[in-house]
């Protein structure tokens, strides 16, 4: 069609999803490095390598896993509850052997509790987290009597503390990891915009400036089918999808 080889069309990117929107720029790239001739012009070469940048970037944030700074305070947190556990499970297993039976029969009893829990340090977070709020809660509770015969109660309290500060930090580094993501994630896209943006704008002017001899006829006509193929399939499949 005449109109695909006269300059490339415009395309709305912030209506694509963010797997779309990374596509359509692998796509572009891909197509320009097989323009030989429009990559003899010197700008048009930088244009496409200031795209291929770009892309790498948004790639890179799209599947980067940041490291929180919270990380740090969860370990120190995780260690606390882990000595705490210790030194409880310590207290109340060495008073199995007291002279006093009632205290004995207490410990022999809370021993074997904690392990039917079966709540141990090295656990994964959230497995060792939702373990000592099952320990704690009882202890409180069936067992509260036997923590208080035993004189362990400043340990219950302590580690109820250290555990809800461990899932509390948890909890607080997945939000920021969330935000900072989709901030990271949106400030390489609108790189690869404004990339893609110039590119567009290099190869209409070298078709205007220069004609054929530009060697751009067959990049814009490819690029005008493609932009087509978004806004027909792609955008209309998202439409189509928000209405459900």
């Amino acid at each position: 069609m005449k109109g695909d080889m006269e300059k490339i069309g415009n395309i709305d990117l912030t209506r694509a999803t963010k797997a779309g929107h990374i596509q359509f720029i692998r796509t572009v790239c891909i197509a320009a490095d097989e323009e030989p001739d429009m990559l003899t012009n010197e700008v048009a070469k930088k244009a496409v390598e200031a795209l291929k940048a770009a892309r790498d970037e948004e790639e890179k944030q799209l599947s980067l896993s940041n490291k929180s700074l919270l990380t740090d305070d969860i370990k120190a947190a995780d260690d606390e509850r882990d000595r705490l556990l210790t030194g409880f499970k310590g207290t109340v297993m060495a008073q199995q052997q007291m002279p006093d039976e009632e205290k004995a029969q207490a410990a022999k009893e809370l021993t074997q509790r904690i392990k039917d829990i079966r709540v141990r340090r090295g656990l994964q977070l959230d497995g060792e987290t939702a373990l000592l709020m099952k320990l704690v809660k009882q202890c409180e509770t069936t067992y509260a009597r036997h923590v208080e015969r035993l004189g362990v109660g400043a340990f219950v309290t302590a580690i109820k503390a250290a555990n809800e500060r461990v899932d509390n930090l948890i909890k607080e580094r997945m939000q920021n990891q969330r935000l900072r993501k989709e901030a990271e994630v949106n400030a390489a896209r609108r790189q690869s915009d404004e990339a893609y943006r110039w590119l567009v704008e290099v190869a209409n002017a070298m078709r205007v400036l220069l004609g054929e001899a530009a060697g751009v006829d067959h990049f814009i006509e490819f690029m005008n089918k493609l932009i087509r193929r978004y806004r027909q399939v792609v955008f209309a499949k998202r439409k189509r999808k928000a209405a459900v």
